[in-house]
């Protein structure tokens, strides 16, 4: 685990000194692979709260998704961006890299004591959670006007499974338990009380082979009316 965050914050750390151009899974990109699609939304919540904009990024890390999508949220008179991580990334990312506008909380219950939620954004974590129908189900109970589910792996066969990720030497030599979901279930927490409004695909592409083969997407989701306040 520590390992895990200390390559995290040092690529953190070189994205903000200018020498890349954005991390993602503490893999250091030196030309950006905009997330278009989030942030075209994020634009679009913001511009329903005349300019205000506050998102809770779940599993966020140290803000790589923030660092992703500022420059294109930089005239927005308000934005707050609030990461929900594990104690040892929110340590680290109040003690390093936390300002007026990325903080970092414990949990999303901690974030919405701290202020209403517009976009809530789980992006490439839900696949690594022992139980994700219940944080779906939570961010429900938050109520935000949109939910973003992206870089999730989706079972090209249909078959929801659980398979497991063997990760690169280079990056951190190690293997993980992970979700492939199959898309009607994925969604079904979140549609009573949301609309999915968008689907796309998401940098990751696909993994896998034959019967276990699988495709990254990302969806969004917009609040019904009449489903509480925000």
């Amino acid at each position: 685990m520590e390992e895990i965050l200390e390559k995290v914050r040092l690529a953190t750390h070189k994205v903000l000194a200018g020498e890349v151009a954005c991390e993602r899974d503490s893999i250091v990109f030196e030309k950006a692979t905009y997330p278009l699609p989030l942030i075209a939304l994020l634009l679009r919540a913001a511009i329903e709260r005349n300019g205000r904009l506050n998102v809770l990024d779940f599993g966020g890390a140290l803000g790589s998704s923030y660092y992703q999508t500022r420059d294109f949220l930089a005239s927005l008179p308000e934005l707050r961006w609030c990461v929900v991580e594990q104690p040892h990334f929110v340590e680290c990312g109040r003690r390093e890299f936390q300002n007026s506008i990325l903080q970092f909380y414990d949990s999303l219950n901690e974030c919405m004591q701290a202020m209403p939620l517009h976009v809530v954004l789980a992006s490439g974590v839900l696949q690594y959670l022992p139980d994700p129908t219940q944080v779906l189900a939570s961010f429900v109970h938050s109520a935000p006007d949109y939910i973003v589910i992206d870089r999730t792996p989706i079972s090209i066969s249909g078959k929801q499974m659980i398979s497991i990720q063997s990760v690169p030497s280079e990056i951190n030599l190690s293997s993980y338990p992970l979700w492939i979901f199959n898309e009607h279930q994925l969604k079904a927490p979140l549609l009573k009380d949301y609309k999915e409004i968008a689907c796309f695909d998401a940098v990751d592409g696909t993994l896998g082979t034959w019967k276990m083969k699988a495709a990254f997407k990302g969806f969004i989701f917009q609040k019904r009316i009449g489903t509480g306040t925000a």
